[in-house]
């Protein structure tokens, strides 16, 4: 081997730098989302989130307020969603339809970028997986590849070795 990178090196390390520029941005920008919509809640919604899950936001991007809520929960009989309404931290009520809506359009982008990001990752992996493969049929070409299974002394892991000679 020469030591050179080649176009296909360049286009794989290129890629990997934008995929990875990308993933940085979107959870920023996702961060930023979050931060939005959390704040918003606590301010036009008397909200408490300290300790609240994604169902509690959930909530409250689908419904107005929470009196809202237990009367839908009343009619459909979730009794079990009932019991949380006890609780004063669980009560909110949005200022605004502004608010609201604003709220469910943060959300809503914050939880897209979320699934923009598993995206980036899987792509990150299929662009590593793809390197080697075709790193590992370039060196195949001008160069000795073995490939040896020790069996494990008593009681120890089995030894794989590979070999590569340039």
């Amino acid at each position: 081997m020469d030591g050179r990178w080649g176009a296909t090196g360049t286009v794989l390390v290129m890629a990997d730098a934008a995929l990875w520029t990308s993933l940085f941005g979107v959870t920023w920008r996702r961060s930023g989302l979050v931060d939005s919509y959390e704040a918003l809640a606590v301010s036009a919604a008397g909200a408490d989130l300290t300790g609240k899950d994604r169902a509690f936001i959930l909530r409250l991007a689908s419904y107005r307020s929470s009196d809202e809520y237990f009367e839908t929960a009343l009619r459909l009989r979730a009794w079990e969603e009932l019991e949380a309404m006890d609780d004063e931290t669980y009560r909110w009520s949005w200022t605004s339809d502004e608010d609201y809506l604003r709220f469910r359009d943060l959300r809503n982008d914050a939880e897209s970028l979320g699934r923009r990001r598993t995206l980036l990752v899987a792509s990150l992996v299929a662009n590593r997986l793809l390197s080697g493969i075709l790193s590992a049929r370039r060196a195949g070409r001008r160069s000795d590849l073995s490939v040896a299974l020790r069996p494990a002394p008593s009681g120890a892991v089995p030894t794989l070795d590979l070999a590569l000679r340039f």
